[in-house]
């Protein structure tokens, strides 16, 4: 009975083992599917994979909508950087062609400048040749026209002194003049002024009425011309200080008056006896100094203190005829510049020398023609006389013009025998013109001698024509040659010049090719980008579909999870409530068995550890149903 009871005790107590094994295992499961977070868990893992489908699908969305504009983006980038590639590459040609240019340019400055040089050398050369044919043109046109006006000038003086007025005395007017020398009464002396009035009144003699005109410089009337045009004297424009006659202008007086009163004596007589000596012309120079220096009006009329200041030891005063100068001074009522000035001209002394041999003549019944017998003489002439014409001007502005015969300071008269008829009479003794000392001045007014100068001054002027005529050529062509280069050196100059002026290309086509440079680079460096983020925009996008694929497969599992976990929930309840009803049973049985002791030491050992296990299952039981619940 005991052994049996022991048996059926270690029986029951083996499947009690299995059975609390069994138990624990299930338990166990039921844990680990507990701790695999069971029906709730795989309810909040699924809607997490839910909630990450959502995020993953969002996010795919939100990059997946950043695609087409990070796309033009990038495209832009490209195109821009496809553009500033082209401007890079058309900056690079410009450089190239800027270089070339420059190049160019530098090649033709350099051959432009030694063009320049050497244009710049033959302008120089030609107008020095210029200079020097200018220089020996002038010269030649002045050497010409000094020909040509010494030809003109001689043929004038020719001309007039073949053409000069020269009083012709009619043969009424001679028979008068001898008639009234025979016997000077008032009768005879009237005679005469009558026949010269008519004589002379509006002939070819006569200058005739003043034409005078008003001078609003001037503020008055003035002398223009006279109506009388015909009358040809010396022509002489040469300028005469009246405070200081030279030489040879008093020279010239004295010859005209000498030439006019020579003329009026061999009318009247036949012959003539006026010349023109050094000592004459000093004579009557020292005097008309003397008149103006004591600077008396004329109505103070000759001056023995002037007339004594010849300031010669070889000659004296024997008779002076002295006029004023009405002409040259405006009569004393027109305007005269010689006045304003004390300047004349020679024409201007010429014509008061003619007034004053008409005057001598005219205006002389009241001095009972003594001027006219001092000039033409009273018989015929014997001797020779000198004579001297100059013009005084006073400070005052008195003019006159002196007519002084001079003779021999020595000059004497001798009572002589005549050996032939022996009959004794005075005889001038005068060792000036006996001796021969006075020697006629070769008088202007021979035409003879001027037409040995014309024929001189003509071969002249045929030689200064023609080195004119070459002159002016080489001139012509030194001109052309000179205009020709200075044209090439100023168009040569004008290019050089434009040609510096114009900046280099290189400097403004490297800065350019330096900017399209920086433009490319930044533009790739902005391609690089937009292409990076297109890159990692594409990445991402691809990132987040595996994502989504991920949170789909993950919500999947979840969702199959969840299903299993309930399976495998319910499946694990069944069977740890099968298991715990056989263990209750077993347990049941084991208690009944365990009621009766078993009657070994070894039978009670093994009670008290199935007592123990079955205390652990216990245990492991309630805990199992505590997280089950």
């Amino acid at each position: 009975m005991i052994k049996k009871s022991y048996c059926t005790k270690k029986m029951q107590k083996s499947v009690e083992t299995d059975q609390i094994k069994k138990s624990q295992e299930t338990a166990k499961k039921t844990c680990h599917l507990l701790r695999k977070k069971t029906k709730k868990q795989a309810q909040e893992n699924l809607k997490k994979a839910q909630e990450n489908k959502v995020s993953a699908q969002s996010n795919l969305d939100a990059s997946e909508s950043q695609l087409a504009q990070t796309i033009a983006n990038r495209d832009s980038k490209a195109n821009d950087l496809a553009n500033k590639q082209n401007s890079k590459i058309r900056a690079e040609e410009e450089l190239k062609t800027a270089k070339q240019n420059d190049a160019k340019k530098a090649s033709e400055i350099s051959a432009l400048t030694t063009k320049k040089n050497q244009e710049e050398a033959k302008v120089n050369e030609t107008s020095n040749e210029l200079a020097s044919a200018t220089s020996v043109a002038q010269e030649a046109k002045e050497n010409k026209e000094k020909a040509d006006q010494a030809v003109e000038m001689l043929n004038q003086q020719i001309a007039a002194i073949k053409n000069l007025t020269i009083p012709q005395l009619p043969q009424d007017v001679i028979d008068a003049y001898k008639a009234y020398l025979a016997d000077d009464s008032d009768a005879n002396k009237n005679a005469l002024n009558d026949v010269i009035q008519k004589w002379f009144k509006d002939s070819k003699y006569d200058f005739g009425t003043a034409l005078t005109e008003y001078s609003p410089e001037h503020q008055n009337i003035f002398i223009k011309e006279w109506s009388n045009k015909d009358i040809v004297l010396p022509i002489d424009d040469s300028v005469v200080d009246l405070d200081n006659l030279t030489d040879k202008q008093i020279e010239a007086l004295s010859q005209y008056y000498a030439l006019l009163a020579n003329n009026l004596q061999d009318q009247v007589w036949g012959s003539h006896h006026y010349i023109v000596t050094e000592e004459s012309v000093q004579g009557v120079k020292n005097i008309a100094k003397a008149y103006a220096e004591e600077n008396k009006p004329y109505s103070t009329s000759h001056s023995d203190t002037a007339l004594a200041k010849d300031g010669l030891d070889s000659i004296v005063w024997t008779g002076e005829n002295m006029s004023y100068d009405n002409t040259l001074l405006g009569y004393g009522a027109y305007y005269s510049e010689a006045k304003e000035t004390r300047k004349a001209t020679m024409s201007q002394l010429y014509r008061e020398v003619y007034d004053a041999v008409i005057s001598f003549m005219t205006n002389d019944v009241h001095a009972y023609f003594g001027h006219m017998k001092l000039m033409i003489g009273q018989k015929a002439p014997t001797n020779i006389r000198a004579i001297g014409a100059a013009n005084s001007f006073t400070p005052s502005g008195v003019g006159r013009m002196h007519f002084i015969e001079f003779k021999g300071q020595d000059a004497h008269l001798e009572y002589v025998k005549d050996e032939q008829t022996g009959e004794y009479h005075f005889v001038t003794v005068d060792d000036y013109y006996d001796k021969g000392i006075a020697k006629p001045l070769a008088t202007p007014f021979d035409t003879s001698k001027m037409e040995d100068e014309l024929t001189a001054a003509k071969a002249k002027q045929t030689t200064a024509n023609t080195a004119n005529d070459s002159a002016q050529n080489r001139l012509k062509k030194a001109k052309s040659e000179n205009d020709k280069s200075t044209k090439a050196l100023k168009e040569t100059t004008a290019k050089l010049d434009a040609l510096k002026a114009t900046p280099d290309q290189t400097p403004a086509a490297t800065t350019k090719l330096e900017i399209a440079t920086q433009n490319y680079n930044e533009a790739q460096t902005q391609f690089n980008k937009a292409q990076d983020a297109l890159d990692q925009l594409n990445a991402d996008i691809q990132s987040k579909r595996q994502a989504l694929a991920n949170a789909k497969d993950n919500l999947d599992q979840a969702t199959t999870a969840e299903v299993k976990a309930k399976s495998d929930l319910e499946k694990a309840k069944v069977e740890n409530q099968n298991a715990n009803q056989n263990l209750k049973q077993t347990q049941k049985l084991v208690a009944e068995l365990m009621s009766v002791p078993d009657q070994t030491p070894d039978a009670q050992k093994k009670y008290d550890n199935a007592k123990q296990q079955k205390e652990e299952a216990e245990t492991r039981y309630i805990k199992a149903q505590t997280a089950f619940r």
